[in-house]
């Protein structure tokens, strides 16, 4: 029972974390599945296909607000012990994808927030996907997973 108010109580976090960044036409759904997805960095698993996409997403950086220049799609589903989130960037030009920041493993150390490190913007040349979750929704203590 503690688990799945914990579940819950983590879903309903990161549903108040993506409001500013969704429009307001589409809902974000979590779809309980019997078995998590293979975890392979890619989405074409069986469980991957029952989760409802969503891609009304909106710009934080560089103009917040602003149409994205690229489609971005999430993916959410949960099991009985785990949360799985997965995104599907899109790119117009992949030829043109580069990582220019390496250093994955500290993002958490020099992090900021949203996108900026300790000398400003991280996201001038990188692309980033950051899960904020905020279990006590207090808007405070939301702990930040991702790149």
């Amino acid at each position: 029972m503690k688990r799945n108010v914990l579940l819950i109580a983590i879903f309903a976090a990161l549903l108040a974390g993506l409001a500013p960044a969704l429009a307001a036409a589409e809902a974000l759904k979590a779809v309980r599945v019997v078995q998590g997805p293979k975890i392979d960095g890619g989405l074409d698993d069986a469980a991957w296909a029952s989760a409802v996409p969503v891609s009304s997403f909106r710009m934080f950086e560089p103009t917040a607000g602003a149409a994205p220049t690229e489609k971005t799609e999430l993916r959410i589903l949960y099991d009985e012990s785990s949360l799985y989130i997965g995104v599907l960037c899109y790119e117009s030009e992949p030829g043109r994808i580069s990582s220019n920041t390496l250093a994955h493993d500290a993002a958490g150390a020099v992090s900021m927030g949203y996108g900026y490190g300790m000398g400003g913007s991280t996201t001038v040349s990188d692309d980033l996907i950051r899960v904020l979750i905020d279990p006590f929704q207090d808007k405070r203590t939301a702990r930040f997973t991702g790149r």
